[in-house]
């Protein structure tokens, strides 16, 4: 069974900003793109970002 799912429900529930990650270079980035390209219709407003550089899932988050 495929993770693919998970990250899609919560881009349509506009649950958050959405890291995808693969070790496939392009994949993740091609996925991020066509979430993003139909955000617009979907009435989503939430960043979407593909790497195949793990590190990036740690990125700094806001403080409160």
């Amino acid at each position: 069974m495929s993770a693919q799912p998970v990250p899609h429900l919560c881009f349509l529930r506009s649950l958050g900003d959405i890291v995808l990650y693969d070790i496939i270079d392009g994949l993740p980035q091609g996925k991020a793109l066509d979430m993003l390209e139909s955000a617009p219709v979907l009435c989503v407003d939430v960043s979407v970002i593909g790497s195949t550089d793990i590190r990036i899932s740690r990125a700094p988050t806001a403080s409160w």
